[in-house]
């Protein structure tokens, strides 16, 4: 009965009255309640956001009759927080601390007296977490029993100790990786679609510096890339095996030598065949090509790794070959 309203300098409502003879769960929501009981009649205070979810509540009489509180002020405190008033009347005794393990207690001098009492709020308002959750090999994501199976903004309330207090905003994106297929460009191999991160995979072992979106071969074995998109999902293409590297060089019967490697200056390559050469930098970029070759001039490049390709004078590739340019 007497309820008064009134509203926080955060839009937080505080609600003032009187209950009697029985208890009143000042909670609204189905899944939390919190109890106030009095075998008198007392005086309550509760606290709400400004969606209506509870915050706390309190009581002051307990030991006496309090009833038809006559006024509710709410006073801004400088670094957060405020001042709540409460005025009304009470008799013949009542305790004015609201919180249930402490005791102020003050006798009416007459049949029936009034009071003022101020109260300090310094806690925050109810808390709200955010969340982004992508989801990468899984089609449903559950939390707190609850299960999504689409991408979307969703809401939780969650009950704390006393009431429901507790708010978590979920990002869920679903985002599998659709699996990369390799596409081959005489030695290059490549991906069908761009991706953030790049690794490729020789025979099942991860190829060290290799993380570019192109990688060019120069050995016979089963290749696979592992790619992860701007979610941090990834997938992994299925394998490419290839086994052509030198296969001409073999069928003529001979043996192609280059040496040195590394090198700093010249490298010379020994073969029983006439050749061609041309050289490439790691990421596809010739540097050099010769018709008929059997030295590699590097004085002049920068230190680093180099594709080594050798051709017959037929154009049919014989030996793929790493160089390295040292110091």
């Amino acid at each position: 009965t007497g309820t008064l309203l009134e509203l926080s300098d955060m839009n937080e409502i505080y609600v003032g009255g009187s209950f009697i003879l029985g208890e009143v769960d000042f909670d609204p929501a189905d899944s939390c309640t919190s109890i106030l009981t009095t075998p008198f009649a007392d005086v309550f205070l509760a606290r709400y956001t400004p969606a209506g979810h509870y915050v706390w509540s309190g009581q002051v009489g307990r030991t006496g009759g309090m009833s038809n509180p006559d006024g509710l002020c709410i006073a801004a405190k400088q670094g957060g927080g405020c001042d709540v008033y409460l005025s009304g009347q009470f008799t013949p005794d009542a305790d004015f601390d609201p919180s249930p393990n402490n005791d102020f207690t003050l006798t009416a001098e007459k049949e029936a007296d009034g009071f003022l009492m101020k109260m300090s709020v310094t806690d925050t308002p109810a808390s709200t977490a955010y969340l982004t959750i992508p989801v990468c090999d899984e089609f449903s994501y559950t939390l707190n029993g609850i299960t999504y199976t689409e991408s979307g903004r969703y809401v939780q309330s969650l009950p704390g100790i006393l009431h429901c207090d507790s708010t978590i905003v979920l990002d869920i994106i679903f985002g599998e990786v659709e699996k990369p297929v390799i596409t081959i460009s005489e030695f290059v191999l490549g991906v069908n679609q761009s991706y953030a991160q790049y690794q490729w995979i020789k025979n099942d072992t991860l190829i060290p510096g290799a993380t570019d979106s192109t990688y060019t071969v120069t050995e016979n074995g089963d290749y696979q890339v592992k790619v992860t998109n701007e979610m941090g999902c990834a997938g992994i293409s299925a394998k490419y095996r290839v086994s052509n590297v030198g296969i001409h060089g073999a069928a003529t019967g001979g043996t192609i030598s280059v040496y040195p490697n590394p090198a700093r200056d010249k490298v010379h390559i020994a073969s029983p065949v006439a050749i061609a050469i041309e050289l490439l930098t790691a990421d596809g970029r010739r540097v050099m090509q010769e018709k008929r070759g059997g030295v590699v001039s590097m004085s002049h490049l920068a230190n680093g790794i180099y594709i080594l390709k050798i051709r017959d004078e037929s154009g049919n590739l014989l030996k793929t070959e790493k160089l390295i340019k040292a110091q």
